[in-house]
């Protein structure tokens, strides 16, 4: 397995820096078979073998080594960077503003997970299915506790068109979301609290 390379922390995180950095930290303490809770992923393009654009999510790590592309480490599943989750987050965010009260950015989002059933139900993955990691997460995200954000889920794909959508899927390999891999994606709403 590739080195996992860590992802830099902003100096006195805001906004989406800090509910995301915190988001982070509650899935990797809640979910057991989660080796890597990446956070906020950009929309990164590259050129393919045959000439044309190919977009992915990339998450900043700050180093250009073998695994990365130009300090961004691809998020497409490629079975070397362990059990994992990203945030994609919309492009628009809405800001609410009242004076002298509370400022809030709300953004659609999507939470992706991508798993290795052997590593994550080691002694029982013959007999395990993407609905008890979708189990796993939906129950950890009921004890995630958040600070000055709020996390809110309204819907589950699981198809590799609706994971990873906006992106070029045609590069995910089909035996990357077939068994014992697995992956999907939560969609819902993210509110940023940030005191004036």
């Amino acid at each position: 397995m590739i080195a996992t390379p860590s992802i830099p922390v902003p100096t006195s995180p805001k906004l989406w820096d800090y509910a995301v950095a915190e988001l982070q930290s509650e899935l990797a303490a809640n979910i057991t078979w989660l080796t890597s809770a990446f956070g906020k992923a950009q929309r990164m393009a590259k050129t393919g073998p045959d000439g044309r654009e190919i977009r992915f999510p990339g998450v900043f790590t700050g180093s250009n080594n073998s695994n990365s592309l130009g300090g961004y480490l691809n998020m497409f599943p490629d079975g070397h960077i362990g059990n994992y989750s990203w945030l994609d987050v919309a492009d628009y965010q809405e800001m609410q503003v009242e004076r002298e009260l509370y400022q809030e950015l709300r953004a659609d989002i999507g939470l992706v997970f991508w798993l290795d059933l052997r590593t994550a139900y080691p002694a029982d993955y013959e007999s395990r299915t993407i609905e008890h990691a979708k189990s796993d997460v939906i129950t950890a995200l009921r004890a995630v506790r958040l600070t000055r954000s709020t996390l809110l889920i309204d819907r589950v794909a699981e198809r590799v068109e609706n994971i990873y959508r906006g992106y070029t899927y045609s590069e995910v390999e089909s035996q990357f979301l077939m068994f014992p891999f697995t992956g999907f994606r939560l969609d819902g709403e993210m509110i940023i609290r940030e005191q004036c």
